[in-house]
């Protein structure tokens, strides 16, 4: 539910506006509001499901921590790449100095 486009979200009863949230919303919150008309709507979600949410937002957070890593090393290995382009290593010091 992080990851909404424009047909996702739960429909407004009272305006059927799209109303997006996400699972931090599902795990921490007792009610959401509708950004279109401000109805304020309860929700309870039962324990048993919160558990699933809070493996999947942990799954996430790991996806995303090893996304990160290898860009992390994509970004290193180019950047050693460049280094052997370091013009510097190239230069001679002139004798004026």
């Amino acid at each position: 539910m992080s990851n909404t486009n424009n047909n996702t979200g739960l429909e407004c009863p009272n305006c059927k506006g799209k109303i997006k949230f996400s699972f931090e919303d599902l795990l921490y919150k007792n009610y959401i509001i509708c950004p279109f008309c401000a109805l304020k709507m309860e929700m309870t979600v039962p324990e048993s499901m919160k558990k699933h949410l809070i493996e999947i937002m942990e799954a996430e957070k790991k996806i995303k921590s090893l996304k990160n890593t290898i860009d992390d090393a994509s970004l290193q290995k180019q950047l050693q790449e460049l280094d052997l382009l370091d013009i510097s290593k190239y230069m001679v010091p002139s004798k004026n100095q």
